[in-house]
């Protein structure tokens, strides 16, 4: 193999551990969706074919999966013991900022969406989506379950974490609160208990097996319609998750750092684009 070549991939291997690293960060941030950044990223699609074709063809896909993988698991080990105490003392700022990123990856997102040309009739699935994420963000935050990990808890953690990371515009990190049990999660998650994690993986696994055939024929066949419907359940969360602020100054503050991850959530996907 020619220096080059060599050069080329490993630079291309580099390139998909910080793209996995970033995916795994918005993964555990509440508001974000690791979904919606790879799509913003540029490897969603990718990663989904790589996925299905596995079978077919293995080194391929281990090679860019792999990748991938490694860089998520830093990226939710490394920000999850940052994200903790940051919560802790500073929750709303730390929501403020990234749903400026949100924001800011957003003409990323159309851009990929109306890739074949933007159509009217996108609104439909959009509202419908968004209509559909403001009901359940209300049921589960009525049937919250106070942070105990039982193992179907643990099982339904999984399988959340891989829906927000295998359909674009679900924030499992946001379910998760909703749910009482995402910073008792994050412990467990940055403590490296095994049990925890195992079973996590497990529903993670079960859900992307029965989910991911079906989000990748959606992303294929209908690709405006599914991105538009994925639009529609990130606005949902986003609005569910803002919180309210009672003085000028906090107003002010946020609006300052949310300005500031939006700027910079636009100037990384530019330069990842």
């Amino acid at each position: 193999m020619k220096n080059s070549e060599h050069k080329t991939i490993k630079s291309g291997f580099l390139r998909l551990i910080v793209f996995g690293i970033i995916v795994g960060v918005a993964s555990v941030t509440p508001g974000l969706s690791g979904g919606i950044i790879a799509v913003s990223l540029g490897i969603y699609a990718a990663a989904l074919d790589a996925i299905v074709s596995i079978r077919q063809n293995f080194r391929k896909s281990v090679m860019y999966l792999l990748p991938l993988g490694i860089g998520a698991a830093v990226g939710i080990l490394c920000f999850g013991i940052i994200m903790k105490p940051l919560l802790e003392n500073f929750e709303n700022n730390i929501i403020y900022l990234f749903l400026g990123l949100v924001v800011g990856s957003l003409p990323s997102f159309f851009k990929e969406a109306s890739r074949g040309g933007f159509r009217l009739v996108y609104i439909i699935p959009a509202l419908t989506a968004f209509s559909i994420g403001m009901i359940l963000s209300g049921e589960i935050e009525e049937h919250a379950f106070g942070g105990t990990l039982t193992i179907p808890m643990l099982l339904l953690c999984g399988g959340v974490l891989s829906f927000g990371m295998v359909v674009p515009g679900i924030s499992s990190s946001f379910i998760l609160m909703q749910l009482g049990v995402y910073e008792t999660l994050l412990t467990e998650f940055t403590s490296l208990n095994l049990y925890a994690v195992f079973w996590t993986g497990v529903g993670f696994v079960i859900v992307a097996v029965l989910s991911i055939k079906l989000i990748s024929i959606a992303i294929h066949k209908y690709h405006g319609y599914a991105y538009f419907a994925a639009f529609g359940f990130l606005v949902s969360s986003v609005v569910s998750v803002i919180p309210t602020l009672t003085s000028a100054y906090e107003i002010f503050l946020n609006f300052v750092i949310a300005a500031a991850g939006a700027v910079l959530s636009y100037i990384l996907m530019k330069k990842t684009a």
